[in-house]
């Protein structure tokens, strides 16, 4: 007679079977619920033996990310750090400018991607003086609006997006006139990386051939991976006393060839005596004399098709006495 292996549920929705509730401490409990809480509330507070922290911002929403010393790539799409990416820009383009009016409307395209990509910038024409760019979901949800800065406008809310994915971007004076620029081109055309749909206002097809206000939408195929990078975190947690073990608890996603190991520092990030150790494992730290915990996530590669992701982490620390 066989059984059917027990289930139980996970607090971030996922499943422990009863092999791995077997193997579980109660550090790995306590650090899961301590991320899941602060992933779904937004606050967590560190405290004197554990502190956690997720990365929907890049200095992470508990401000632990040293961001100085950190070169691994963030990407608030799913509030992430990842490899960054080596790939060249690809700067796909209408072409050049066909005319311009005056215009108080909201107008720019919406666009097709034809591969897995991370977005680098969107530029607009040299001539068009609006003031600000959007990025809208298809149908027309916004996801960000940013001021240009010279022509170029870049987006931290969204980086990453999938062959296939529908995106806006639209360009104005937030309400005020200003001069309008489109092209000749007509949609939709496909370019190396977006197809270029439709004239695009206020979150909807217009019925234009011609895009508006958008030059180029300049882009980096995804899959040419940097075989290693860090993130590092500021001092997490003071524990008074020296611990004798931790956890540090990860919320990552490991595909085949990746890694993620962690070092440790007792004085805050200064240095770190620990190097290489095993993420959700205890690691013995019998041998620090500080108590100010600082982390550093190594995130590495074999396959740079492929890159490990980190969304988040929680220490605790353990004194045996």
């Amino acid at each position: 007679m066989t059984g059917t292996e027990g289930v139980f549920p996970k607090i971030d929705g996922d499943d422990y079977y009863s092999s791995e509730v077997n193997g579980l401490t109660v550090p790995n409990l306590v650090g899961e619920l301590a991320y899941t809480l602060l992933s779904d509330t937004g606050t967590f507070t560190n405290g004197v033996d554990i502190g956690a922290d997720n990365f929907t911002v890049a200095a992470g929403v508990n401000a632990t990310v040293d961001t100085g010393n950190t070169d691994a790539q963030h990407d608030a799409t799913n509030g992430k750090y990842r490899l960054t990416n080596a790939n060249s820009e690809v700067n796909d383009t209408a072409g050049t400018t066909a005319g311009n009016d005056g215009s108080s409307n909201r107008d720019g395209v919406r666009i097709t991607f034809e591969d897995d990509v991370e977005l680098v910038n969107v530029t607009k024409f040299a001539g068009c003086n609006a003031t600000h760019c959007y990025m809208l979901t298809e149908p027309g949800v916004l996801i960000e609006k940013v001021a240009f800065v010279g022509n170029d406008a870049t987006f931290t809310l969204r980086k990453d997006f999938a062959n296939g994915d529908e995106v806006r971007f639209e360009a104005d004076n937030e309400g005020g006139g200003y001069t309008r620029h489109w092209n000749a081109e007509t949609m939709p055309t496909t370019f190396t990386n977006t197809t270029w749909e439709s004239a695009s206002r206020s979150g909807a097809d217009i019925g234009v051939e011609t895009p508006f206000n958008i030059e180029f939408i300049n882009t980096k195929d995804l899959g040419n991976y940097n075989t290693g990078e860090v993130v590092e975190t500021n001092e997490v947690i003071d524990c008074l006393t020296a611990p004798d073990v931790i956890y540090v608890y990860t919320k990552s996603t490991l595909p085949t060839d990746t890694t993620i190991t962690v070092d440790v520092s007792d004085d805050g990030g200064t240095t770190f005596d620990i190097t290489g150790a095993a993420i959700d494992s205890p690691i013995d730290v019998s041998a620090l004399t500080g108590s100010s915990i600082a982390v550093r996530f190594n995130l590495a590669t074999t396959d740079n098709s492929a890159t490990p992701i980190i969304f988040g982490y929680t220490v605790c620390v353990v004194h045996k006495t």
